[in-house]
């Protein structure tokens, strides 16, 4: 599950995931509701139609 692994690494999906958490979902829940919205985001071809298309993932030191 490349998710369990972007939760840690990744803080904008670490904070989607955190949010999921604090308003009681189950780990499993938040896992699966972070790849639906992956998902949702790649059937969109990059337009804006998504959070995901605006979101800046570039490393900054």
């Amino acid at each position: 599950m490349a998710t369990k692994g972007a939760v840690r690494f990744n803080p904008v999906i670490k904070d989607f995931y955190q949010r999921l958490l604090d308003k009681g979902k189950l780990k499993k829940v938040a896992l699966t509701a972070w790849a639906a919205q992956t998902l949702d985001f790649l059937e969109c071809n990059g337009h804006k139609c998504s959070v995901l298309a605006t979101t800046d993932y570039s490393m900054k030191a």
